[in-house]
């Protein structure tokens, strides 16, 4: 089925187009032409756009295609050129094509080397076509304009007599048909912009309508609300123990501890702290298991004026030195049972599970120590694709707001009980703890075997009437659902959210998909799916922006992409992190500066999350534009394995991706070239990687090969690595399953 849509160019824009034609000698077919290059360049981001050049005097066939009447016209000039620069580069390209595209279509797609289809219609889908027929009367213009059978897009031009009249066709199987009226506006402004700045890059001419600008810039950015942008995160919990002293703050396997009896703990140790030099902005590394140990160590740097950083015990001793050197700092609080995993020396080390006497000259109430809302409260650490792990400076203000947005959210309350599920190491756990005690809820710990078992968790969650549960879609994936009467929320955090894990948890309780980055404080958007209405088939969207959070989709030149087309998701407001520890270059290029508030201190982040809005506002999470995976909700950067891989003697260079095995299960594959042909150990191989990286980053399969697969253009293939459960390099494979996933399946 074909849609139909006019394109009205004004009286005055009609004028403005014959007299910019007229002083640069082109036509008006290359105007119309090269803006129509232009926008689909700004839709999709392409540097190659090629568009069929129509032929009026020979008709297509059915199909929409006929040799014979289109010319191919290619144009690659969008790199940093003005408008005027490309429209006149693009009328050289129509005259070339005119002149050398004699070749049959045959010839041109051998020479462009495609990977599937071979049809003129899989490479060339957009056509253009121009008439200026004088004898046509100008009455006459909108039926004269006609109808390209089964066209993919088409744009079809007349003039007569100084008029102008165009139409826009497209498959409505293919297009939606409000996102087709747009672009037929999107082209109008394109055009009118271009023509009255006409030495504007094209990268900066916005293709938005006033209007569309205001509702994707402004309109559904409105999110300010108020929150507690007075107080730092331990003095909103230090108000709680004044209100509910004797409530549960935490539940650690059969132990209970009031929210009394924990500010006493912490306050006794931030004293402690204080005297040895902690203060505002000072960083102290907590390396500690599961544990009261956790929350008492957290809470005391904070009311020192510190912020923490969390580490995890179950990462290699080596990324735990690396971490705690990053940090600089001369204290560590920590277990006396992990002090021999721990390789490095700290100038004062403080075993939480031991007691300590000094700590009881300490005074068990609140200090009074200088700290604003801005200055920092923790800083985690993340995969980085550099080969090591990298640092996120996140504040007070921008904690206390995730804390107060999805408590609203997601209706938290003082009777909340809180599944406390995370890796300490992993970000959120952070929102785990302070949504707990932050409301005045409870924190339930449990011991990680229970917790990590596929059988353990719903009793765990059945037996200690959890509330509120912050779970990987992959978990719950697999996770038994017998039934969860106290259960209130789910929220899908750390990875795709699939549409299958809406159907199997939105009875019975709230199901959030959430998602946020940890240079975004956690959780920066979520959407409550609790009807198959919201399927799409790339799973549920992720919502709307949480109080406070801004959210921008754009496009490599920081210009609003309009809706419906992808872009990088860009985050503004309170949410946004300081930086990364020690690393001013990155911090440059992934937190830029605010376009849209000339007025704003906050950057943008730039996120790497590809997404598009949908006309309702929400969006819609598409993937990412580099090779950040996340597993299991764990951030990967395949490079910082590759990194360490390429680092070994024997091995000349390496490529890491995430595949589905035969049970569609996400697993990490490492394909190696060794230096020489000495044989490897894949054993060997993973005892260094365990040595280096976490568990989760460890891959569960290695394939040998001889040499790479390259595409046309020197760069390794990764589409076209062998899948190792379908090759006879099978015997060159070590596919185990690795501890935590032989404990979480554990029956």
């Amino acid at each position: 089925m074909i849609s139909n849509q006019h394109i009205k160019l004004s009286k005055s824009l009609q004028d403005d187009c014959f007299n910019f034609c007229n002083t640069r000698r082109i036509s008006i077919s290359d105007l119309l032409f090269g803006t129509l290059q232009i926008l689909l360049h700004r839709y999709s981001g392409q540097k190659d756009i090629f568009i069929g050049f129509l032929n009026d005097s020979i008709p297509l066939n059915e199909t929409g295609q006929n040799l014979d009447s289109i010319q191919w016209i290619k144009s690659n000039s969008f790199s940093s050129i003005s408008f005027e620069n490309s429209i006149q580069n693009n009328s050289s390209n129509i005259l070339d094509s005119k002149t050398e595209l004699s070749d049959p279509l045959e010839t041109l797609l051998e020479s462009l080397q495609p990977k599937t289809e071979t049809s003129g219609s899989a490479y060339y889908k957009v056509y253009f076509n121009f008439s200026n027929d004088q004898k046509i009367n100008s009455k006459d213009l909108t039926n004269c304009l006609g109808s390209i059978p089964n066209p993919y897009l088409n744009f079809k031009f007349i003039e007569v007599n100084g008029i102008i009249q165009g139409l826009a066709q497209c498959n409505v199987d293919l297009w939606d048909s409000k996102s087709f009226e747009r672009m037929g506006l999107h082209f109008l402004e394109l055009l009118k912009n271009g023509i009255n700045n006409p030495q504007e890059m094209i990268s900066r001419l916005s293709i938005l309508t006033p209007a569309e600008f205001e509702q994707l810039t402004k309109l559904w950015n409105q999110t300010q609300s108020k929150y507690s942008n007075t107080l730092c995160a331990h003095q909103i919990f230090e108000s709680v123990v004044e209100k509910r002293p004797d409530a549960i703050a935490a539940i650690w396997e059969n132990k209970e501890l009031t929210y009394k009896d924990l500010n006493i703990q912490s306050n006794q140790l931030a004293g402690y702290l204080k005297d040895k030099g902690v203060g505002p902005n000072k960083l102290v590394g907590i390396c500690v298991e599961k544990s009261f140990d956790m929350v008492v160590g957290i809470l005391a740097i904070l009311k020192a004026g510190g912020a923490f950083v969390p580490m995890d015990s179950s990462y290699p001793s080596d990324r735990l030195e690396y971490i705690f050197k990053e940090t600089n700092s001369p204290i560590l609080l920590t277990q006396k049972k992990l002090l021999e995993k721990l390789p490095f020396q700290a100038e004062t080390t403080i075993c939480l599970d031991e007691p300590d006497k000094n700590l009881s000259q300490y005074s068990n109430t609140n200090l009074n120590v200088a700290g604003v809302p801005k200055d920092l409260a923790y800083v985690i650490f993340t995969s980085g694709s550099t080969g090591q792990p990298k640092g996120i400076l996140l504040r007070h203000d921008g904690l206390c707001n995730l804390i107060q947005a999805s408590n609203n959210l997601f209706k938290v309350h003082s009777e909340s009980k809180i599944l406390q599920f995370s890796s300490f190491g992993f970000d959120v756990a952070v929102w785990e703890i302070f949504t707990a005690l932050l409301s005045g809820g409870a924190l339930v710990f449990s011991g990680k075997k229970s917790l990590f078992s596929i059988l353990e968790l719903p009793k765990i969650i059945n037996e200690k009437k959890i509330t509120l549960a912050m779970l990987p879609p992959s978990l719950l994936s697999i996770l038994p659902n017998p039934g969860f009467p106290s259960l209130e929320t789910i929220v899908a955090v750390g990875e795709r959210c699939t549409n299958e894990n809406v159907d199997r948890w939105s009875k019975g309780q709230n199901f959030f998909n959430g998602y946020g980055p940890a240079e975004g404080h956690v959780t920066v958007t979520a959407c409550l799916t609790n009807d198959s209405k919201m399927f799409r088939p790339l799973g549920p969207t992720i919502g709307r922006a949480l109080s406070n959070v801004k959210v921008f989709i754009l496009d490599t030149e920081l210009q609003p992409v309009p809706i419906g087309v992808p872009g990088e998701l860009h985050l503004g407001g309170v949410c946004v992190a300081n930086g990364y520890l020690n690393r001013p270059e990155l911090t440059q290029e992934k937190f830029v500066t605010n376009p849209f508030d000339k007025n704003s201190t906050t950057p943008l982040y730039k996120t790497g999350d590809l997404a598009k809005y949908l006309p309702n506002g929400e969006i819609e999470f598409l993937g990412r534009a580099d090779n950040q995976i996340k597993i299991r909700g764990f951030r990967v950067e395949l490079g910082e394995i590759e990194s360490t891989m390429n680092a070994q003697p024997n091995i000349a260079r390496s490529v890491v991706i995430l595949r589905s095995n035969t049970n569609q299960n996400k697993v990490l594959t490492t394909y190696f070239v060794p230096t020489n042909e000495t044989h490897i150990s894949e054993e060997k191989l993973r005892k260094v990687l365990e040595k280096k990286l976490p568990e989760f980053m460890i891959p569960q399969a290695f394939v040998r090969l001889e040499k790479f697969p390259l595409s046309p253009n020197g760069k390794i293939d990764r589409d076209a690595l062998p899948d190792p459960s379908k090759t006879d390099l099978s015997k060159n494979i070590e596919k185990r399953a690795p501890t935590w996933l032989k404990d979480f399946l554990n029956r």
